[in-house]
């Protein structure tokens, strides 16, 4: 074999190797970059409900038929950083998408759609389409468990709570299919007040919360400083925004990304 045919012979397959390399590295990327970030809900009107708040589920999670200890839970959900969430029931690993409303694993976060609680320590979560079960709330976990876990998991938080804890912390993602004109900042919380002038936004942050609405202050093209409110949620309920809590560096300002 000539010189020229054993280094033709290399190089094809230092680039076999090479594109192997890439490709294998396409493939994990969005796995690394789920186990990183995360996700949340990211359309308007979303397909799924997101019912009146959330429950922050632990790493191990008890699911029940009812708001009751009598009988096992006819689930178990685990999840861990990696993003990775096991179905005892099932004996799998299941998709967080079809579970999780949110998912936020390196923030410790796995968030629930709760539809309503019955006052006494339970909430009732949103399991699939035409689903609902229980969870027992942090109140009713042992000492152990409250001690030792994050002094989030367990809760229960209207979305209202959730957004005044979070959107002023984390700055906001526009879900896609917002239309542009109720992005439009208003000088008062109501859709028939005058709209603020603004020039091309390039930054937003979260002052105030109340109500549906949020108190945006932005900067503009022009490096002023507006302030004024947009909604978050709609008069049906429907997130319109949810809080950046993976800290993307490209969330949406106004709806560009």
């Amino acid at each position: 074999m000539s010189i020229f045919s054993t280094r033709f012979l290399q190089s094809s397959f230092h680039t076999r190797f090479f594109s192997g390399l890439v490709l294998l590295a396409m493939l994990l990327l969005p796995l690394v970059a789920f186990a990183v970030t995360g996700f949340g809900p990211n359309r308007y009107p979303n397909p799924r409900s997101t019912g009146i708040g959330v429950f922050f589920a632990p790493k191990a999670c008890p699911i029940y038929a009812t708001p009751s200890f009598d009988k096992d839970p006819i689930e178990w959900l685990r999840w861990d950083v990696s993003g990775q969430v096991f179905s005892h029931q099932r004996q799998t690993t299941v998709d967080a998408r079809r579970i999780f409303l949110a998912f936020y694993p390196a923030q410790q976060m796995a968030l629930l759609p709760v539809v309503s609680d019955n006052g006494v320590g339970w909430a009732e979560i949103q399991v699939n389409a035409t689903q609902t079960a229980w969870v027992p709330l942090r109140s009713q976990w042992s000492e152990k468990e409250r001690t030792e876990w994050p002094t989030h998991w367990g809760e229960y938080q209207t979305w209202l709570e959730f957004m005044r804890d979070n959107a002023p912390k984390a700055g906001i993602l526009w879900l896609s299919g917002v239309p542009e004109f109720k992005r439009s900042l208003h000088m008062e919380p109501d859709d028939a007040a005058k709209l603020v002038p603004i020039e091309l936004m390039r930054n937003v942050t979260v002052r105030h919360v109340r109500g549906d609405w949020m108190l945006l202050e932005v900067l503009d093209f022009n490096r002023e400083s507006p302030m004024g409110w947009v909604r978050w949620r709609d008069d049906q309920g429907q997130l319109m925004a949810f809080p950046n809590l993976a800290k993307q560096r490209n969330p949406y300002v106004m709806g560009a990304r």
